[in-house]
């Protein structure tokens, strides 16, 4: 399994989900408790249990070649200007466009998934952003778990129903938990899912 955070800069739904704050004309929306921001918790996450995790910036543009024209019959040079990660990006999730911030859970033995990160922004109080933010960092390591579970059963020789995830993501990870999500909790989950031995 390998996760990829894609963003903009251009995107405040990504820099809430990033820093934990997002900078406006009228000042700082933050949720005052600048420690970590869901990313950070993630990130920390991936970590401690090994899991690839990479950013991908969709807002940056690439000057890939001086490509020949033919202007009014005469040959000339232009640039063409793109970005990869879209290229890359299309290709992966057969999509003609997405929702920012996401977060892309890669796999070589069960089905990708892309999670369309919730981030409200246009919470009255910094109450709210902080109920949504952490709801966020708890819906990217869901994903991530039902990933790692599918993956292990299928390693195994098992069939990964819906039913079976669902039961092992209850048992073996903190989906319950309220507030801010407790990395070592969630790290617990991925070890212990790791030795998880099938008897038939």
């Amino acid at each position: 399994m390998r996760c990829v955070f894609i963003h903009s800069k251009h995107c405040p739904k990504c820099e809430i989900f990033r820093f934990g704050s997002l900078i406006t004309p009228k000042g700082i929306i933050t949720d005052n408790i600048p420690e970590r921001s869901p990313y950070e918790i993630i990130k920390q996450v991936c970590e401690l249990v090994t899991i690839p995790l990479t950013e991908v910036d969709v807002s940056d543009e690439y000057e890939l070649s001086n490509t020949p024209k033919l202007v009014k019959g005469v040959l000339r040079r232009g640039v063409i200007a793109t970005n990869i990660n879209k290229f890359w990006l299309g290709e992966v999730l057969s999509r003609g466009s997405i929702e920012l911030p996401g977060f892309l859970i890669l796999s070589n033995i069960t089905k990708n998934r892309y999670v369309s990160v919730e981030i409200v922004t246009e919470a009255k109080s910094s109450e709210a952003i902080v109920i949504s933010k952490w709801s966020a960092a708890k819906q990217c390591l869901r994903a991530m778990a039902r990933t790692a579970i599918e993956e292990r059963l299928i390693v195994t020789g098992m069939n990964p129903t819906p039913d079976l995830v669902e039961y092992l993501l209850q048992r073996l990870f903190p989906v319950d938990e309220e507030g801010e999500p407790n990395v070592w909790k969630w790290v617990r989950g991925f070890l212990h899912l790791r030795h998880v031995r099938v008897k038939r």
